[in-house]
């Protein structure tokens, strides 16, 4: 009989001289109150126990069924054996790259970052070890899946591997995935529910490219990130031969319920997302870059560096690591009035309920704290307070702004005995729009706008002025390109655009001319039949 932790779970192991079945009866004192068996009939017997408490002692014994239903107890002696829970490591990285074309890039693109930000973490080598399991993942706080890039025509993530992942962030757990060709891979493996459901991807552009990172203003994660990417470590010979570029990066729409959090510079597209939004009760978090992220640098003075994305990153994923505070808010930018919400993650105050935060702003710079609850996430706090128009008088739960101001919430860290913080802006300006055009093909169209500052994009049509049908782009530009399709020939359309700023202030623009389908599809029609 022998015990070893493996990947956040203790192993029992033993061997019987005949087959039979592997039962492992335990706990914290002689009473040995859990078990765990498997009923496969085999000599060689291991069995992983999970949610064990770090650093307390458990007794066991170990017990087998051969095929007859002969019992055999193994319980040392009567002593029981014991053992010493190790607490598994915070992160899991599955390292899952393999291609039978191209060079993999060095694990150390990871490994590197996760030693400077100093969090333990173990790393699971798929092509060795197989494809880990939901009870596999479960221990962690955060998994990494490290995916290969150039698998032409499977998915990166075997059907086993989606349902272990789906499980896992439905058991609260945290999920990081880097990677360019992802959603193109997914698809062609016949998982793109995976994709929308999972990952918060609604729909991307393969390929678009990313050279150039910036972060969302006042966004806890990225805010101040502007960096040049470099894809040194996905170059090579055959690929440029053949034309496939080293930086296949897409450009994402994601879902309502995710928050952008990087953006490709030259053209605005989102390429990282959030999930979930502040504020929201879902179980599992999510991070997803549309980049590798190896092709971060690796040096460079914060925040534009690998080590302090990747630490940021964990800081979301899981809040309150390692029992360092954390403050976020569920906007960078708000109009007035609005409610602000506030979370706050320390693993230091798991369990007990409450803790508490204080909100500014350059109107009210005496503050006024708030009680924050804990949520079902364990160490992860949330409250609200309205923001509200400097011209109103003072009241409890309620915090004066103008348009303009900086508004910021602080969270004293007893454990760090420092005070974090988290800023935002008050814009009660609505963005315009200008240069609204469409350009209409036979069965679709393309509507195009500028905006004064960056906001989505969403046109509203239909064959009335009724509209009901919409086409949307998720990402904050100021130059809109919407593609409608499923169109009728030979029909007229009306439509409107709409855009909302980071704040969400919307703002509309209605066309009283209609697309000139009727012109180019009878055109069309006429050079058919002739």
């Amino acid at each position: 009989v022998s015990v070893m932790n493996r990947f956040g779970r203790m192993i029992i192991s033993w061997q019987t001289d005949k087959p039979a079945d592997s039962t492992v009866r335990f706990g914290t004192n002689s009473v040995l109150s859990q078990s765990t068996t498997d009923a496969k009939l085999t000599g060689i017997h291991s069995v992983g126990l999970d949610d064990l408490k770090g650093g307390v002692t458990y007794q066991f014994i170990v017990v087998s069924s051969d095929e007859a239903g002969n019992i055999t107890t193994n319980n040392n002696g009567g002593m029981l054996f014991s053992f010493v829970a190790t607490p598994p490591s915070v992160i899991l990285l599955v390292d899952s790259y393999t291609d039978v074309l191209f060079p993999v890039p060095p694990i150390s693109g990871y490994t590197d970052a996760l030693n400077e930000v100093g969090l333990s973490y173990e790393i699971w080598d798929v092509p060795t070890m197989g494809s880990p399991t939901f009870s596999d993942l479960k221990p962690f706080g955060v998994v990494i899946w490290r995916l290969p890039e150039f698998l032409f025509g499977s998915s990166p993530l075997s059907p086993s591997e989606r349902g272990a992942i789906t499980n896992y962030l439905a058991s609260r757990g945290s999920l990081l995935i880097a990677s360019m060709e992802a959603p193109t891979r997914l698809s062609e493996g016949g998982a793109d529910s995976f994709t929308t459901n999972v990952l918060q991807i609604l729909s991307y552009t393969g390929d678009a490219g990313a050279p150039r990172l910036v972060g969302v203003e006042d966004d806890p994660i990225t805010s101040g990130i502007d960096m040049e990417l470099n894809y040194s470590a996905y170059e090579d010979d055959f690929k440029d031969a053949v034309g496939i570029p080293p930086d296949a990066s897409d450009a994402l729409e994601i879902s309502t319920n995710a928050v952008p959090i990087l953006l490709n510079s030259s053209q605005g597209d989102i390429v990282g997302l959030r999930y979930p939004r502040v504020g929201s009760d879902v179980l599992g978090r999510l991070v997803y870059l549309s980049f590798p992220l190896d092709a971060v640098p690796m040096t460079g003075p914060d925040p534009n560096n690998r080590a302090n994305l990747l630490r940021n990153l964990l800081s979301f994923l899981l809040p309150g690591v390692a029992g360092l505070g954390n403050i976020a808010l569920n906007n960078s930018v708000y109009t007035l009035p609005s409610l602000v919400t506030v979370e706050v993650g320390d693993s230091d105050l798991a369990g007990l309920g409450q803790t508490s935060a204080t909100l500014f702003s350059t109107t009210a710079t005496n503050g006024q704290t708030i009680i924050l609850n804990e949520t079902t996430r364990p160490g992860l706090f949330r409250g609200s307070i309205t923001l509200v128009s400097e011209t109103n008088g003072f009241r409890t739960g309620e915090l004066r702004a103008k348009n303009g101001d900086t508004i910021w919430a602080e969270y004293f860290d007893a454990s760090a005995s420092g005070v974090t913080r988290v800023l935002a802006t008050v814009d009660t300006v609505p963005a315009t729009i200008t240069g609204v055009a469409s350009t209409a093909d036979y069965q679709e169209a393309v509507v195009d706008w500028i905006t004064s500052q960056p906001a989505d994009s969403l046109v509203q049509f239909g064959e009335s002025i009724f509209l009901g049908r919409t086409a949307y782009g998720s990402g904050l530009v100021q130059n809109h390109s919407v593609y409608l399709s499923g169109l009728q020939p030979d029909r007229i359309y009306y439509f409107q655009v709409t855009s909302r700023d980071l704040a969400g202030k919307r703002h509309h623009r209605q066309q009283q001319w209609k697309f000139l389908y009727a012109a180019h599809a009878a055109a069309l029609l006429d050079s058919l039949r002739r």
